[in-house]
């Protein structure tokens, strides 16, 4: 999916749609006997500190444009916390507020919602697509490859479809009209947890947490 954003990113595409990303993954939040609250990943305490960095950029910097470079080149790598200002830097954007968002109050917040979010899409694998709240296998899978085909697809027959749909020869089938939300949501399979983060409303402890209390 990131390879199809790339493409995606910097064409008049997305000024035709709402983009929302959920950083999130295969994670579980659990409200603790103590108060406290534990996020769980699929791998581990290090993938909940990169989703909670990238949760925090997609909220901090909200144009897709300006986060998206940032985004990106913290997804390839599995250490999107120490990348972060070295990809902000490069792509000129300040990491400033974000960073602060990870080690404060706000990121506590943020990846509240990216959970509440990501089981409301209910999704079974990573990465997710939905379109307007429905997910459709073909247009997923599509989008996954060739977002830019996906979306041009509702705009094949009209006079005002983006500019780079004019050049775009594989067009999805019709389902996309201008204007609609399209969410992506991260997760894969839920099953085992090999750790997590243990978080309070002050913000973020780094602390291993081998299981759920109970």
């Amino acid at each position: 999916l990131n390879n199809s954003l790339d493409k995606a990113s910097g064409t008049d595409i997305m000024s035709y749609i709402t983009l929302n990303l959920y950083p999130y993954g295969n994670a579980d939040m659990a409200e603790q006997s103590d108060g406290e609250t534990l996020f769980q990943c699929q791998h581990g305490q290090e993938e909940c500190e990169d989703n909670l960095i990238q949760a925090c950029l997609v909220n901090t910097e909200t144009d897709f444009e300006q986060y998206w470079p940032v985004l990106s080149c913290m997804a390839k790598t599995s250490d999107s916390v120490n990348v972060g200002r070295g990809c902000g830097s490069k792509a000129e954007v300040g990491m400033d507020d974000t960073y602060d968002c990870y080690e404060g109050s706000r990121g506590f917040g943020i990846l509240q919602r990216m959970d509440q979010k990501t089981k409301n899409a209910n999704p079974e694998f990573v990465p997710w697509i939905n379109i307007n709240g429905q997910h459709n296998e073909d247009k997923h899978d599509l989008g996954r490859h060739d977002f830019v085909a996906m979306v041009c697809g509702e705009f094949e027959d009209r006079d005002d479809r983006p500019e780079v749909c004019e050049s775009s020869i594989n067009y999805a089938p019709k389902f996309l009209q201008a204007g609609e939300e399209l969410g992506v949501c991260k997760r894969v399979e839920f099953n085992k947890h090999q750790g997590g983060l243990i978080m309070t409303s002050a913000g973020l402890k780094i602390k291993q947490a081998d299981s759920l209390k109970e």
